[in-house]
């Protein structure tokens, strides 16, 4: 459904396009070949000012989105939904194979099932780098991936939202396959700048974190405590019936404080199983130390085997942020060993808590995520971010079966945007129409938001031209394909449902994206890592 502002403006002679806009993508050469020429184009981001315009607005559309890092400074970038949520095929939102409409603008609303998860990027490459080789109860979901790796895209200037996007078509303009890569960015916040926060840890010390998973949840724990600075304070809460309170809002001297290292290092296993009695501690003391400029935050931590019901969710929900006030939002941290830990219980409550979930299993993913992280963790840019795209008429999204989620996931409404990253989108189009596509043909994106301190609905419209999209470089694009391809190629593999044939051509597919993307990015850590885990995945299968 077209949103009445997209209607205004496709009446003022906008026929627009489809998901993003920013730095663009070179039109030439096939995909294939990977013989892509240098497009070190100019740098494509917009904000309220410019082409693009801002005002208040009522909520609509979807988003679909993943976080990556920001940049603090402009410049060239260098270099998946509720409507079918009960659908039996359970596709991405909008995917309609088959459907054409060469009279009207194609327009895109995208929706993800959660809300900024990560978990699953890290158990598969651990699964694989292991020697597990296969993923059990472990559900690969592609957007995680986009959320996990980083981009590098600039910042928004202060009080601002900037909006990016590349544009590569394949054989040119008179080819019909398309893809596009969209990322929000917010302004970038020093941490010496950010507001104090009250962190409120509620542990898991039941028996199933005996070993490992302990070991690993005291990591996690110290990497949040070095986050933590004069004027935040810190509360320790396990799942014990009685007496679940270690610390209560300690104000700490700064990072790893040794009143909460030394409790940190107490923490034993004893048997302690009151999900809802920890959780309710935890927010009683995280809601008393609440004020209008702080930022509260309820971290759940756990190996997943317990069982959330009703009244636990509702207790979440309940502290959580909505529309018209800052909440208590609930970041969940899963621990452990991969082929111990139970996804089930984050699943419940991420989309519910409105915060990240994430996966540690050792030390340097603890300080990786907990640390280096910290700020996207605990705070956010923009609330509720929305991105409606609109393209020229003949254009939908092509999604292949593995963009799959599982329907009993809640889809939020809207998407936060985490502090210092982005929210990222990658689709694949096709036009049945190629012969309406021109330089000239026009692109809209839409991006809806609450402000985080105003609590306004914010609506950000940008305009551009395919050949301003492809013009303006692909690199992170190319990042974005080979990251989606790889995680594709990890769920068939752990559908266990192809031949090893097919297996094998559609890794082989996801190999020759990461060379296509090394070559936009020679030194890029991400693509180096998934690539390492292609290719230990493929050895295992000879």
């Amino acid at each position: 459904m077209i949103s009445l502002s997209c209607l205004k403006h496709l009446a003022a002679g906008v026929l627009a396009a489809a998901v993003i806009v920013a730095s663009g993508c070179s039109s030439s050469a096939a995909e294939e070949s990977g013989d892509l020429i240098d497009d070190s184009g100019s740098d494509g981001s917009t904000t309220g000012d410019g082409e693009g315009s801002s005002t208040s607005g009522e909520s609509g559309g979807g988003s679909t989105t993943g976080a990556a890092s920001s940049g603090t400074s402009g410049g060239d970038t260098g270099d998946t939904g509720s409507d079918s949520a009960g659908e039996e095929d359970d596709l991405l939102p909008g995917l309609e194979p088959g459907a054409c409409a060469v009279d009207t603008p194609s327009a895109l609303s995208l929706d993800l099932p959660d809300s900024n998860g990560t978990v699953s990027p890290v158990q598969s490459r651990m699964a694989i780098l292991d020697g597990w080789g296969v993923f059990g109860a472990l559900h690969i979901r592609p957007w995680e991936f986009l959320n996990y790796y980083p981009f590098e895209y600039p910042a928004a200037p202060v009080g601002e939202l900037a909006v990016h996007a590349e544009l590569y078509a394949q054989g040119g303009l008179q080819g019909s396959a398309f893809e596009v890569q969209v990322a929000v960015t917010g302004p970038h916040l020093e941490a010496s700048e950010r507001p104090p926060v009250d962190l409120t840890l509620v542990v898991d010390n039941s028996g199933s974190m005996k070993g490992v998973p302990l070991t690993v949840l005291k990591a996690a724990c110290t990497a949040l405590a070095k986050g933590l600075q004069v004027g935040d304070t810190v509360s320790l809460v396990t799942w014990e019936s009685d007496a679940p309170v270690i610390l209560a809002s300690h104000a700490v001297t700064g990072p790893l404080d040794p009143k909460l290292v030394a409790a940190i290092e107490s923490l034993e296993a004893t048997g302690g199983s009151d999900l809802y009695g920890g959780l309710s501690a935890g927010y009683e003391l995280a809601s008393a130390a609440k004020k209008p400029d702080r930022v509260g935050r309820v971290v759940l931590m756990s190996d997943g085997g317990a069982a959330v019901d009703a009244k636990t969710l509702e207790l979440i929900a309940g502290h959580a942020s909505d529309p018209q006030a800052e909440g208590i939002d609930l970041i969940g941290v899963g621990v452990g060993t991969y082929g111990g830990y139970q996804p089930a219980l984050m699943d419940s409550v991420a989309a519910l808590g409105r915060g990240p979930t994430v996966f540690v299993g050792s030390v340097e993913e603890a300080n990786k995520t907990l640390v280096e992280g910290f700020l996207g963790l605990t705070m956010v840019a923009a609330r509720e971010v929305e991105v409606e795209l609109v393209l020229p008429p003949g254009f939908r999204r092509v999604a292949s079966p593995e963009l799959r989620y599982d329907g009993d996931l809640v889809p939020p409404g809207g998407q936060p945007l985490p502090q210092n990253g982005a929210l990222v989108l990658y689709e694949r189009l096709d036009t049945c129409a190629p012969e309406l596509v021109s330089d000239q043909s026009p692109v809209s994106i839409v991006v809806r938001y609450r402000d985080v301190e105003s609590h306004e609905v914010v609506e950000l419209v940008v305009d551009k031209t395919v050949g301003e999209l492809l013009a303006g470089g692909s690199a992170q694009l190319q990042k974005g394909a080979a990251i989606v391809r790889y995680a594709e190629a990890l769920r068939l593999w752990n559908d266990a449902g192809a031949e090893l044939d097919v297996y094998a051509a559609v890794a082989q597919e996801a190999l020759d994206r990461i060379d296509v993307a090394q070559k936009k990015l020679p030194n890029d850590a991400s693509l180096a890592e998934i690539r390492a885990v292609l290719e230990a995945l493929l050895k295992a299968m000879v």
